[in-house]
């Protein structure tokens, strides 16, 4: 868990840039998951299908790996074998 904070941290901030626009000189920078061609003239973005309806975190692909490592930390409950339970005797 402590190994997938920062790459986690910085995956969220990177998706949230990428919807912005943020960090790049034209504006229009932001990695979508799913393009499957982009053409800077006159933009030509292709996107696969079924992905242009997405929203949330699978808009990007650090949305994605935001997920993927919020997934692997948060998965559910744990079951843990406890061994002999130790008997209260007053």
């Amino acid at each position: 868990m402590e190994d997938d904070f920062a790459p986690a941290i910085m995956a969220l901030a990177a998706h949230n840039m990428a919807l912005l626009s943020l960090g790049t000189t034209t504006g229009s920078g932001a990695i979508l998951a799913g393009v499957t061609r982009f053409k800077s003239g006159q933009m030509d973005i292709t996107v696969a299908d079924g992905v242009a309806t997405r929203s949330g975190y699978y808009q990007t692909v650090y949305g994605l790996e935001f997920l993927r490592l919020l997934r692997r930390n948060f998965a559910g409950p744990r079951v843990v074998a406890a061994g002999v339970t130790p008997s209260c005797s007053a």
